[in-house]
């Protein structure tokens, strides 16, 4: 046998092993492609409802604010007419302390007049 020979008996076996393995992963990659290409599609499909939720957390959130806003102008509302109710209160009780100071002093005049007179 010729060298031509022995390297083609100990390289053609090789060449052939390293072809099988090309189209293997060849049809690897053909697979993870479509793969991906699937996925890519699943992502653009999934796109716009996160879009249209995020839409509608938007919405939710001005709609929450909104509330509380007016929530906290009732608040302030029943705040502002507590303080006022308070306030009839106290001069409530002011008005009853110095109707008893009156009476109190009317029963000491009285005593007062009593004695004079005896």
């Amino acid at each position: 046998m010729d060298v031509i020979e022995r390297i083609k008996e100990f390289l053609l076996p090789e060449l052939e092993a390293i072809r099988q393995e090309n189209t293997a992963i060849r049809e690897r990659l053909a697979a993870i492609d479509a793969h991906l290409i699937d996925q890519s599609r699943r992502i653009d499909e999934t796109n716009p409802r996160i879009e249209e939720m995020n839409a509608k957390f938007d919405a939710l959130h001005r709609d929450v604010l909104r509330r509380f806003e007016g929530v906290s102008l009732r608040f302030d509302g029943v705040s502002h007419r507590l303080d006022d109710l308070n306030s009839k209160v106290v001069y409530q009780r002011e008005v009853i302390d110095l109707g008893k100071r009156l009476d109190r002093l009317q029963e000491e005049f009285n005593a007062f007049r009593s004695r004079m007179a005896a």
